[in-house]
C-alpha cells in the first residue's frame, strides 16, 4: 500500500491538463442535456463543461488497468477490468454520448499510451458511430451521426 502511494509522488501525472477551451466548445455545442464522455483521465471537462457523462467512468483508469502510481505505459487485465469494460457497454449503449472527446491524442496524463485504436471494440463503435469534429488543444473530438 505504501509503494502504490509513493509511486504517486514519483511518477506525478505532470502538469495540469488544458481543458478549458474544450469544455467552452462542449457548453456551447449541442443541447444542454447532451451526454459527453471523455477517453482518458480529463475528469475536468464533464464538470467545467456543465455535460453529464454517459458513462459511469468519469476516467478510463477502471477499464485499462492503468491507475496512479503505476508506469503510465502500463495496464492490468484482470477480472475487474473485464467486468468495467462490461459495465462500460451497457451504460455507453442505454445512454449513448453524443460527444466523445479522444485525449489519447495528446501526452496528458500518459493518454498517449492507450488509444482508441488499441481497443477494437470501442474504435468500431466510434469508427460506425461518430464522426470526427475538430480538435482543440490536442483533443480529438467526435460527434454521434445520429444528432
Amino acid at each position: 500500500m505504501i509503494w502504490s502511494g509513493l509511486g504517486f509522488f514519483l511518477h506525478p501525472f505532470g502538469p495540469e491538463p488544458n481543458y478549458e477551451s474544450v469544455s467552452r466548445y462542449l457548453a456551447t455545442s449541442g443541447h444542454p442535456d447532451d451526454p459527453i464522455f471523455v477517453w482518458g483521465n480529463i475528469p475536468e471537462i464533464y464538470w467545467a463543461s456543465g455535460k453529464r457523462p454517459a458513462t459511469r467512468f468519469l476516467t478510463t483508469s477502471f477499464m485499462i488497468g492503468n491507475y496512479p502510481g503505476r508506469p503510465q505505459d502500463e495496464e492490468t487485465k484482470d477480472d475487474t477490468t473485464k467486468q468495467a469494460w462490461a459495465d462500460f457497454y451497457q451504460d455507453f449503449k442505454k445512454n449513448p454520448p453524443r460527444y466523445l472527446i479522444d485525449t489519447s491524442t495528446s501526452d496528458v496524463r500518459g493518454a498517449d499510451k492507450f488509444p482508441i485504436s488499441s481497443f477494437p471494440r470501442l474504435a468500431t463503435i466510434v469508427a460506425e458511430q461518430y464522426h470526427y469534429d475538430v480538435t482543440i488543444d490536442g483533443y480529438d473530438i467526435y460527434v454521434r451521426n445520429d444528432t
